[in-house]
C-alpha cells in the first residue's frame, strides 16, 4: 500500500488516483496534524472533501487500510477522536495508526486501552507504533503497552527505519505473537543515525531512501516478517518529491520495492525446506489478497 507520507502532502482523492495509476491497492490517510503544523487531509472538517474521496475509492478500487492522526499525549482524550473514527468508518478503514508521547506510563496505557475500546466499536484495531524519539522508544516499549492494556484489537506497527534505529533484531520478532503485528512500514535509510532528536525527526520525515538504496537489511527484515502482514511502503523524501513529482515518486517506490522482493525471493529460492515458511511469505506478498502483504504486481 501507499503510505500517506510517501506523497504527502496531497490531498486522499487525488492520492488515490495516482495509487490506482501506478499499481497500489490501498492507501493510508492523515486525518489528524501529529505535530505541530504538521500535514494532514481535512475530512473530518471537509464534508465535499470526503464525499470526493469516498467516490474517487469506488471509482478506482483503491482501499483505505490505515488511518494516523490519533497522539497520545497528557491532554488525551478519547472524545476528542469521536469525529476521525466517524470519518474513518466511512472510509472503510481497518487500521488506527496510534503514536505516543505521553511521558506517564500508567496514563499513556490507560490511554491506549480507553482508545482500542473506541476503536472496537468501529471494528478497527489499533496500531501502535514504536519510535525512538517518542514514549515508546522501541518493539520492548510497545510489547509492555499491549500486555498492560489487555485489548485484544491492539496491535504493533513495524517500522522498518525505526526497527533499525532501536536496533530491533529477528529475535524480537520471533517472540512476538504473529497477531500482534499489524503491518510493517517499508524504507531504506543512510548508514549514519543522526546524534540528535532533531536529525532522527529530520531523516523519518522528509529524507527516506527507497528500498535497497540505503543500509537497511529490507531482505534480512522482510525475512523476519510473519506471514500474512500487510506492507506500507514509506518513503518520505522532499528533496526526490520535488523533483521527480508525487506520482514518479511513488511508481520509483514500489518499483524498488519489488526488486527488493524480486532478490529477496530469489534468495530464499535457494535455501534448503527448513526455510519453505519464508519462501511462502515472500510470495504472499505479491498475492494483494486480502490479508496478505499489499505489495500488488
Amino acid at each position: 500500500m501507499l503510505a500517506y507520507f510517501t506523497t504527502a502532502p496531497m490531498e486522499p482523492a487525488d492520492a488515490l488516483l495516482v495509487a490506482h495509476k501506478v499499481g497500489y491497492t490501498a492507501i493510508g490517510i492523515r486525518l489528524a496534524a501529529l505535530s505541530e503544523g504538521g500535514d494532514f487531509s481535512p475530512l473530518c472538517e471537509n464534508p465535499a472533501l470526503l464525499r470526493q474521496t469516498i467516490a474517487r475509492m469506488q471509482d478506482t478500487g483503491v482501499s483505505v487500510f490505515d488511518v494516523e492522526g490519533v497522539r497520545l499525549e497528557e491532554q488525551f482524550r478519547v472524545g476528542h477522536y469521536d469525529r476521525l473514527f466517524a470519518v474513518a468508518a466511512e472510509l472503510r478503514a481497518k487500521v488506527l495508526s496510534v503514536i505516543s508521547y505521553d511521558p506517564d506510563e500508567r496514563r499513556r496505557i490507560d490511554s491506549f486501552a480507553k482508545l482500542c475500546d473506541a476503536a472496537a466499536e468501529f471494528n478497527f484495531t489499533a496500531a501502535l507504533e514504536f519510535i525512538p524519539y517518542s514514549a515508546i522508544p522501541d518493539l520492548h516499549s510497545a510489547v509492555r503497552m499491549l500486555r498492560q492494556a489487555q485489548r485484544p484489537n491492539a496491535r504493533i506497527v513495524v517500522d522498518f527505519l525505526h526497527a533499525s534505529w532501536s536496533k530491533l533484531t529477528s529475535a524480537d520478532l520471533d517472540a512476538l505473537p504473529q497477531d500482534w503485528l499489524s503491518h510493517a512500514q517499508l524504507c531504506d535509510a543512510p548508514a549514519e543515525k543522526p546524534a540528535t532528536r532533531e536529525g532522527l525527526i529530520h531523516i523519518a520525515r522528509y529524507a527516506r531512501l527507497l528500498p535497497g538504496d540505503g543500509a537497511i537489511d529490507v531482505p534480512g527484515r522482510l525475512r523476519d516478517l510473519p506471514d500474512g502482514v500487510p506492507i506500507s511502503i514509506e518513503v518520505p523524501n522532499v528533496e526526490q518529491l520535488t523533483a521527480h513529482g508525487a506520482e514518479e515518486w511513488a511508481r520509483r517506490a514500489l518499483l524498488a520495492t519489488r526488486q527488493v522482493l524480486k532478490k529477496n525471493k530469489g534468495a530464499t529460492d535457494e535455501d534448503d525446506n527448513s526455510n519453505s515458511e519464508c519462501r511462502a511469505s515472500l510470495h504472499s506478498t505479491h498475492t494483494g489478497a486480502s490479508g496478505s502483504r499489499d505489495v500488488p504486481h
